[in-house]
């Protein structure tokens, strides 16, 4: 009998998950891009919509992480980034 926990298992193992990332500040955006070029789906989420809005035009708001590195990943659709927190139902994990 397979459990939702050995379904998240084998999401994990497969980088199918969906990782969810609260808070896309100097701890919250290098952890989201950690997961995401480790093979994973992230969706970042943060209350100031400003954050989201330049992750979404592949913009980094963060001296020490380039434009570059976030426009990769939201080009391949690893990263997407939202206010809207109604969608953390759609993550099969979440970081805090």
């Amino acid at each position: 009998m397979t459990t939702v926990l050995d379904g998240l298992r084998s999401r994990l193992r497969e980088r199918s998950a969906v990782i969810g990332v609260i808070g896309l500040g100097y701890v919250g955006l290098p952890q989201a891009l950690s997961f995401a070029e480790a093979g994973y789906r992230v969706l970042g989420f943060d209350i100031d919509a400003a954050k989201p809005e330049a992750l979404r035009a592949g913009r980094s708001y963060l001296l020490d992480i380039p434009s570059s590195r976030v426009s990769a990943l939201v080009s391949t659709d690893r990263l997407a980034a939202t206010s809207d927190f109604d969608r953390l139902g759609g993550c099969d994990a979440l970081i805090v």
